[in-house]
């Protein structure tokens, strides 16, 4: 049987604040990318004891695992020198059910500004609720449209001393 998964309860803060005084001067080309990073700190499964784990754009993809019964929190963030548009946070929830899996892909608004900006960021927490993987990335786009993304970092939330497929 198929059911909905519960909504996880998040929250996005955007960190954005822009005024007359704080946009930088529009550019009509940007040869180079935003940075981008995201700080995932989570309660690791095994030893028990609150970790960061920090990717930018250039690192390799990796897998944590975490406490179940802990929550999960993201702060995510993009820069560019000469104007940056947006930074987005990206996450799916995956839960095993019966024979198969279920995936739901949450719909986050960016912290986006209205006028080339040198840093935008952002939070998202996930609480706990049960067995599941999180796939969380983020984006950034600068005013010219240059981009540059995070890889994909996986959270296998566990109970605390249970085994790992």
């Amino acid at each position: 049987m198929n059911r909905p998964l519960p909504l996880a309860a998040a929250a996005v803060l955007a960190l954005a604040a822009c005024g007359p005084d704080d946009c930088l001067p529009a550019l009509a080309t940007d040869a180079t990318p935003p940075t981008v990073a995201l700080t995932v700190a989570y309660t690791d499964r095994a030893t028990g004891t609150l970790t960061e784990r920090r990717v930018r754009a250039s690192d390799p993809e990796i897998t944590l695992d975490a406490d179940a019964a802990a929550p999960v929190r993201v702060h995510y963030e993009g820069a560019d020198a000469e104007g940056l548009r947006r930074v987005q946070l990206g996450v799916t929830i995956q839960q095993t059910v019966a024979v198969g899996a279920e995936r739901r892909t949450l719909n986050l608004a960016p912290v986006a500004a209205p006028c080339p900006q040198a840093a935008l960021e952002g939070r998202w927490e996930h609480t706990p609720d049960g067995p599941r993987n999180l796939l969380i990335g983020a984006v950034a786009a600068n005013w010219a449209g240059g981009t540059a993304a995070t890889p994909t970092v996986a959270v296998r939330l566990r109970p605390a001393g249970a085994e790992m497929p």
